[in-house]
This record gives structure tokens, sequence and C-alpha cells, in this order.
């Protein structure tokens, strides 16, 4: 996480978040961002009906930060604003070189406690499962969202993490399997409290590029996940629908920096072996999914506007063949 000192217009010193830890001109190579391997602890028990598991996941995220960087240290180092070029007297670079000055590390223990079962029934033609898992930072072990966030200071915030899954299986003949599962995971809101509110910057913060490593200046700075003064208010626009790629906003993108609150998906489905015997296995499918994501409510326009949270919608449908060498 980078951050970039400035002061705001009470004349406190306070940190920007610029958010850009990577991007293609970093060798990740030689970055670790675990101070150790997760540990997992099992017990598994078959009292005779069913197969039951309890479990708990220990992990020990660490970061560096490095409160002298810019957004755009990385990729323009040392270049100056068009609108105050090197040649003009007491311009400064935009984005300085990069620089390690002040930089410290920060680690924090995070963990989870989960179970499941599995229940066959009917002389095992129907099987029922469960499983789910809470803890602080276990969102990887979901199937989407984040694990930590960070807090003013440019620290590890944990986010509190809830994944769950139900499955049912039905074989009503030896050759047919009928399927239906449903799954979600969540991702708590945890801004930094009241994130940053920012006066205007001085005339010679302006003229050197010095405000926060931002090309303009920002009114407003959002810290930790889903906080309230992201602004949402792209996010009913009817243009390129969708959902980013990244975890951090929706399509069309500007103004929808709408994060991730929860995702769930119901499915279900059938598969049906056409042939089964010495010669291998050929097996005929179909599903259906039924996907939604939700973000955190934000801002609609600005600090004053009534916030609004955002929503996707995905209906999916696959058909499939499948040959198994014997």
């Amino acid at each position: 996480m980078n951050y970039t000192n400035t002061v705001d217009s009470d004349g406190k010193n306070v940190a920007v978040p610029v958010y850009k830890t990577t991007n293609s001109c970093t060798n990740l190579a030689n970055i670790s961002f675990n101070k150790a391997p997760d540990l997992l602890f099992k017990a598994a028990f078959d009292p005779g009906i069913g197969h039951y598991e309890v479990f708990g996941i220990l992990r020990f995220a660490h970061e560096t930060v490095y409160p002298g960087e810019t957004t755009n240290g990385y990729l323009y180092g040392g270049l100056y604003d068009t609108a105050c070029p090197k040649s003009t007297a007491g311009c400064n670079p935009v984005a300085p070189a990069l620089t390690t000055a002040g930089s410290f590390t920060n680690s924090i223990v995070l963990g989870g406690v989960g179970g499941s079962l599995r229940i066959p029934l009917m002389a095992n033609k129907v099987s029922l499962g469960a499983k789910g898992l809470y803890g602080s930072g276990t969102g990887r072990y979901g199937s989407s969202l984040p694990d930590v966030t960070s807090d003013a200071s440019g620290k590890f915030s944990p986010l509190h993490n809830l994944s769950g899954l139900l499955t049912a299986e039905v074989t009503p003949t030896p050759r047919l399997l009928l399927w239906s599962y449903y799954g979600g995971d969540y991702a708590s809101r945890t801004p930094s409290p009241g994130g940053f509110t920012l006066g205007a910057p001085t005339a010679a913060q302006a003229a050197n590029g010095a405000w926060g490593g931002h090309w303009a200046s920002p009114t407003a700075a959002a810290v930790g996940y889903g906080s309230p003064l992201l602004s949402n208010a792209a996010c009913n626009v009817t243009a390129n629908p969708g959902i980013n790629g990244s975890s951090t906003g929706y399509y069309p993108g500007g103004s929808c920096g709408a994060q991730t609150r929860a995702v769930q998906e119901i499915a279900g489905g059938y598969w049906y072996d056409i042939y089964k015997g010495d010669r291998g296995r050929l097996r005929q499918g179909v599903q259906y999914g039924y996907a939604v994501r939700e973000g955190w409510s934000g801002n609609a326009a600005g600090p004053s506007a009534v916030g609004f949270g955002v929503k996707g919608i995905d209906n999916m449908i696959w058909t499939t063949f499948r040959y198994y060498l014997p």
C-alpha cells in the first residue's frame, strides 16, 4: 500500500492513500505478502451416519508501507506536469523517483473457524452437504473476496469474511445424477473512520505537484473497504454493463467505485452416463447458474448526496459432453 504525506487545511499531517502497490513495472518475484505459511487444523468424525469436520485457519499477513510513494511513481518517476514544466523555476516532478524514506513493516495475525458435514440418505441415493467458514482475513478461502484492507495510517485492517455452501445430490438411477448447489461469500464494510476530508491545496502544493500524488485536487479520500465516501454516481449508467475484472468496482467505471459486499450463486443440473463400461465412460450434462454480486453503498454524486448500492446479476447455461478414458 502506498501513501503520500501532505497537510490538510487545519495544518495537520495526514496520509493520502494512492492505492497502487504493484504494476507491470514491479518485480513480484522478490516480494512476499505473507510472513509465514497458512496453518490449517482439522478434526474429522465418522459416527456411522454421515461425515463431519471442524477446522481452523491461522494466517500471518505482512506488508511494507512506503509513505513517500505516489500513484505514478513506478510508471512516471521524475516526470513533470505540463502545467509546471521542468523549464519553469520552482517546479518539481509530479511523480518523484522511487524512495524508501520513512518505510515501515506491518504484520497482523488472521484466522477463522469452520465446519462441514455430508449425510447420505435413502440407501445412498440422496446426499446432503453443508460447509461454512467465518473469520478475519479468510476471504481467499471462499471464491472471490479480499482478506484485508488498510487504515488511515497505511496499516492492515482485517475484513470479516463469511463463506457458505449447501449441496444436494440425487441418483434416481445408476446412470443419472441430479444436483443443486448454493454458495455465498461476504466481506464486511471496514472503512477508516471518516476517511480523509481535506481542504484545498496551497498554491505551492498545486504548483509543484505535492498534493498527494494526485493530478487533481481531492476534497475527500475514501480509505478502507466499502467506504461510504466512494462515489457510485455512474453505477446506474446503462452503457458498458457488467462487473469490473477487479474487486474494487463495476463497469462502466469512473464514478462507480462500489466494492463487493456479497457474492451468491445457486446452480443446478444433471449428469447422464450415455455409456459406462470397459471402453471408458461417455457423459452428457446440462447446468444452469444464477449469480448475484452486491456492492456496498456509497455516495451518488458527492458527500451530500444520498448513497445507494449496486447489484449485478448473471444467468448462465452450460452443456457438456465428456469422454473418460478407461
